[in-house]
């Protein structure tokens, strides 16, 4: 079993079977470099993630996302990712109307169903 951060989370890995479960907040996200985070990512790619609530979800990782610097919220459309940027530089908080676009709310509204 190993410790894995990725973003705002550190997961429980068990290679040997290929799972990952959620272990508690990482409170050092923003120290994680971006290509550090990368590797990370790369690591759980097609591992198995059980849910509080009896489902799975496979880690997929995309190419395709873009990361607001400020906040560490993952968009697969850049344009959204530079409105994030832009409000949490000016706010320094982020704007629900925004973040409902995020990789992240998208996988917390699997957790929920």
């Amino acid at each position: 079993m190993r410790e894995v951060a990725v973003d705002k989370a550190i997961y429980l890995v068990d290679d040997s079977n290929r799972t990952y479960s959620f272990l508690r907040r990482n409170p050092n996200w923003s120290k994680l470099s971006p290509s550090q985070n990368t590797k990370n990512k790369q690591s759980l790619n097609g591992y198995i993630r059980h849910l509080r609530g009896g489902g799975t979800k496979v880690f997929k990782l995309s190419k395709n996302l873009y990361r607001c610097p400020e906040c560490g919220l993952h968009y697969e459309n850049e344009e959204i990712a530079k409105q994030c940027e832009a409000w949490c530089s000016e706010h320094k908080s982020c704007n629900l109307e925004i973040t409902r676009f995020s990789v992240e709310a998208a996988s917390d509204q699997g957790l929920s169903q």
